[in-house]
């Protein structure tokens, strides 16, 4: 017995000496346990050096195999949850006492990590209560909850101060704020504060020049997504290269830029390169470091990519495994209708899109109705698509929709739908309080004057080009269809605009206004003489016969299809070959060629074969004769 003792003492004292060291130190305690099964301070040595070298499968295994998950719950927790484990490692961590801050702090980004973002934030509140001094770690943790539970008024409790007092991560999530509420320019403020915070800090530290950049990664990715929100994609893009050239350390950081830059991509851009960058992130050490909407996102882009790469197994295996993940995530049906479309199954697609919408009737869903009102409008129903795109509550009145609305109403000829459209979504804007909301009425005020004004309602256009001008809006355009508009029902109004616009001392290269008076001068001419002449010659205009339309072919049901008076290179349906499928059609075609070559060489000889025998056989009787 005294003889072990010394034995474990001695390796004890080697133990010491291999600090750092773990294969080294994972020996030691084996030989440790071999002598002593039951010693305890080889086996919180053993777990420390586990966890410190990160081999938490090896952790789990120990603490399983030792009997000690209760002792060591916190630890078993902390290897958990660094496997991704998340449940075992919730269940690990309640086994034990749950006396410490260091177990609530745990159990806290567990919350976090499992999307409970409430209860995450209820356990970094009790933290934070229990503290003496504040530390900034519970701080950041704490508004990161708020913020991804949408609670942005206790958020902003805790970061509405002035950007001089936060830290680089503070700063972080108070632009995660802003951006949450459509605020960028803020947001981006913060941004800059951040980048100058790490620049200092990076500077104090002496880092270089390539680690600074691989620390600002994160906040450059989050200024590129804002840069893209407000329309400056070439500016998102450009800096969303520049980050992947440093190929920042973070895995997330990464994955996300990887994403985000494939989703800037423009039309006409090789997909091929878009799916190299999405490739790599399908593998299981990217699941580990995203939250459940980036994977599921980056999955149905790579599956919108196979899709349109002709992969369609692959694709529909990606949108399977997205449905399967989320059920109640309309980013799995939206995967799957996109690649029947592909495949010109219109029918099954919408299927699948309303069969989501009756299952979630609650779900927002705009995005599976802007595809349903797509589908619809590829199968040339109008009508249908118009009838979808007014149930989007939410997008009804943006600018987008209401253009799309307006086009499909105008192309019908039910011009009084379209007017009601422009109107509604004038009214609209002008009581949001939305920041955009003075600069979408404009829009939409000229959109409509201009409408009106070519559909021949020229009250209600002059109304609409009034308003734009009193809102501040100098341009021309705006005064020169307003003299129009008046020209008429209103000709003397119309000339005095016309005249006080050419007053206005307009610079010599911009004539819109003398060109409007030039028209209303030949319309009132054009009127006029008009006039004269069928007073003259005692006339009336006669009416104009309404042309009928086409007669539809036999049993045709619908609307025809819109695709069959187009060229077959600009059809929905048109599919450009691929440079394989092209040079195997150019070598078929050489094989047939030479084929029919080599054919009409063998009948040319056997035709030569038949006449030298015919001769031959006029010579022998020839020569019989004689």
């Amino acid at each position: 017995m005294s003889q072990k003792k010394s034995e474990v003492g001695k390796l004890f004292a080697e133990l010491k000496d291999c600090e750092g060291n773990c294969k080294r130190t994972l020996q030691i305690c084996d030989q440790i346990l071999k002598l002593a099964p039951d010693d305890e301070d080889c086996v919180a040595y053993k777990i420390h050096t586990l966890t410190e070298f990160s081999r938490f499968n090896d952790c789990v295994k120990f603490i399983e195999e030792q009997k000690v998950a209760k002792a060591y719950s916190v630890q078993l927790a902390y290897a958990y949850y660094r496997l991704n484990k998340l449940q075992q490692a919730e269940q690990a961590l309640k086994a034990g006492p749950m006396a410490t801050e260091a177990e609530k702090h745990l159990l806290a980004q567990i919350m976090y990590k499992k999307e409970d973002f409430r209860k995450a934030a209820e356990l970094y509140t009790e933290i934070k209560k229990g503290q003496d001094e504040e530390e900034e770690e519970v701080l950041v943790n704490l508004t990161a909850s708020l913020i991804c539970d949408n609670d942005i008024a206790d958020a902003g409790r805790y970061l509405n101060i002035q950007d001089s007092d936060l830290t680089h991560d503070l700063l972080c999530n108070k632009a995660s704020m802003f951006m949450a509420e459509h605020q960028w320019r803020r947001a981006e403020k913060c941004l800059e504060a951040a980048a100058a915070d790490q620049r200092e800090a990076a500077k104090e530290d002496g880092a270089t020049e390539e680690q600074l950049k691989d620390y600002l990664a994160t906040v450059n990715v989050q200024t590129a997504y804002i840069a893209a929100q407000r329309g400056e994609t070439d500016r998102a893009e450009q800096i969303l290269n520049e980050v992947l050239k440093t190929k920042p350390t973070s895995l997330s950081t990464f994955a996300v830029a990887s994403n985000n830059i494939c989703a800037l991509q423009k039309e006409g851009a090789s997909v091929f390169d878009a799916f190299k960058r999405l490739k790599p992130l399908r593998e299981a050490q990217f699941d580990a470091r995203l939250s459940k909407d980036q994977r599921l996102t980056i999955r149905y882009n790579t599956s919108l990519l196979l899709g349109h790469m002709g992969q369609k197994d692959q694709a529909k295996s990606i949108a399977d495994s997205i449905l399967k993940e989320d059920p109640n995530s309309p980013l799995g049906p939206l995967a799957q209708s996109v690649i029947l479309c592909l495949e010109n199954k219109y029918a099954r697609a919408e299927d699948i899109l309303r069969s989501f919408l009756a299952k979630h009737p609650e779900a927002d869903a705009a995005d599976v109705k802007l595809v349903l009102a797509q589908i619809h409008m590829k199968q040339g129903s109008v009508k249908s698509a118009v009838a979808q795109l007014k149930t989007i509550e939410r997008l009804k009145h943006q600018l987008g929709v209401a253009a799309t609305l307006v086009a499909a109403y105008e192309k019908h000829g039910d011009i009084d739908a379209a007017v009601s459209v422009l109107d509604e979504a004038i009214a609209h804007w002008k009581k949001s309080e939305e920041k955009k909301a003075p600069e979408n009425v404009k829009v939409l005020l000229a959109a409509s004057g201009d409408f009106k004004l070519k559909h021949k309602r020229y009250k209600e256009a002059a109304a609409d080009f009034e308003e734009v001008i009193k809102l501040g809006d100098t341009d021309p355009k705006y005064h020169a269809g307003l003299v129009l508009c008046y020209a008429r029902f209103d000709v003397a109004k119309a000339e005095n605009l016309a005249h006080q616009q050419l007053d206005a001392a307009l610079p010599p290269s911009d004539m819109t206004a003398d060109q409007a008076l030039a028209v209303l001068n030949f319309k009132v001419r054009e009127q006029n003489q008009e006039a004269t002449k069928s007073a003259a010659l005692g006339l009336t205009e006669k009416k104009k016969k309404k042309k009928r339309p086409g007669k539809k072919p036999q049993n045709c049901d619908g609307e025809p299809d819109p695709d069959r008076w187009r060229a077959m290179r600009d059809r929905a349906s048109y599919k450009a070959l691929t440079k394989r499928v092209i040079r195997e059609a150019k070598r078929e075609k050489q094989e047939r060629k030479n084929k029919m070559l080599r054919q009409a060489a063998f009948e040319r000889e056997e035709k030569k074969e038949k006449l030298r025998v015919h001769y031959e056989a006029i010579r022998a009787a020839e020569k019989t004769d004689n």
